[in-house]
């Protein structure tokens, strides 16, 4: 039995998830394909022999079959939603019309969420892309003027009198430039980072490195580490996880009114960043006014920030570097009481040799 009369899928259509079904010309189920298990949630047995209505239920599918049966259409397309459980639907119809057999109706299945998702995906990497074009031109066109600023200004202000009132302007100079050249720094680190040298790392030296690089002991909020028992090395870039957590420990202190809370646990086993070890999660909590529920979903874009002196990048570029050493980095919660950043992070498998800053232990 030949489907020639179905139109060949364009390249995105292809990486979905697909089923196919053939409907004769009184609404019955002929046959299926092993594709409407993950689909429609049937074996394919419990499809075949049954009506359409009632392996799809949807008013708006049977009056389009019934357009394909009278020739008003040669291809329909409808978007089913299904609610156990929900998902929904995109539906290619085509008749097959050949001699050997009856007069059938080809339907092609495919996920409208995972299509959607792909297109989202396709979206953002342009926008990447064109965000990584825009710095690295920004970047090499400003840094040269703001060298020659800086080199202007303290050569002028070695010729003019410590206390004149263009001396007392001029002595701003650097400071402001520096702030530019930090913007540009954090801006290529975001648009460029380098691959990561993941090595299995001791989690609980990456966390006292991070906490003495963040300076959490000196501040005024009080910080508690909890690592549970039984957690074992991560699968990482210590330098870039070091990164990732001086941030959050930062942004925490900060935020904190009292205390800032760092927990480190053992996921159980479950879907794993591609198939490999288990899942190690750790939370920094602050007690602080938490985030603005109108800031929530753009807490991670770049050039976003809510400081009269930030940047808006320190959270997006380490969601990206977590993502680049397998894990992720979400904000778990917020509320009036203070926000909740979560880092998940691979574990080691048992059988690589854990890495120190001193070499191999």
């Amino acid at each position: 039995m030949g489907t020639a009369a179905i139109a060949p899928l364009s390249r995105d259509e292809h990486d979905l998830r697909m089923a196919l079904l053939l409907v004769d010309h009184s609404g019955v189920v002929r046959h299926a394909d092993a594709g409407v298990r993950g689909l429609l949630g049937r074996e394919a047995a419990q499809c075949e022999g049954r009506s359409l209505d009632e392996v799809l239920p949807s008013l708006e599918l049977l009056c389009a079959l019934r357009d394909l049966r009278r020739g008003v259409a040669r291809r329909c397309a409808v978007t089913v939603t299904l609610q156990a459980p929900l998902r929904r639907l995109l539906l290619s119809m085509s008749p097959v019309k050949e001699a050997t057999v009856e007069p059938m109706v080809a339907i092609l299945i495919a996920s409208a969420d995972d299509r959607d998702e792909d297109r989202e995906a396709s979206a953002a990497a342009r926008l990447r892309n064109t965000v990584e074009s825009v710095i690295a031109g920004f970047a090499h066109e400003v840094r040269n003027p703001i060298a020659a600023i800086l080199s202007i200004t303290e050569a002028a202000l070695a010729d003019l009198p410590p206390t004149g009132l263009a001396s007392s302007m001029l002595v701003r100079v650097p400071a402001l430039v520096n702030r530019v050249d930090k913007l540009i720094k954090e801006s290529l680190r975001y648009s460029r980072p380098r691959p990561p040298k993941r090595y299995p790392q001791r989690l609980r030296q990456l966390i006292e490195w991070s906490v003495e690089l963040a300076q959490m002991r000196k501040g005024p909020a009080q910080l508690e580490v909890h690592i549970e028992e039984g957690v074992g090395p991560v699968l990482v870039d210590a330098e870039q996880i070091e990164q990732i957590l001086v941030n959050l420990l930062c942004n925490a202190r900060h935020a904190a009114r009292t205390s800032v809370r760092l927990t480190a646990r053992r996921e159980p086993r479950g879907p794993t960043f591609g198939g490999r070890g288990s899942r190690v999660r750790l939370e920094v909590a602050d007690d602080g006014p938490g985030v603005p529920s109108e800031h929530y979903a753009r807490i991670f874009e770049p050039f976003f920030t809510t400081k009269a002196n930030g940047t808006g990048l320190g959270l997006a570029i380490a969601r990206d570097l977590a993502r680049l050493n397998g894990g992720d980095l979400e904000l778990h919660s917020t509320s009036h009481h203070g926000a909740v950043f979560a880092l998940t992070l691979e574990e080691q498998p048992h059988d690589l040799t854990i890495e120190t800053r001193g070499g191999q232990a």
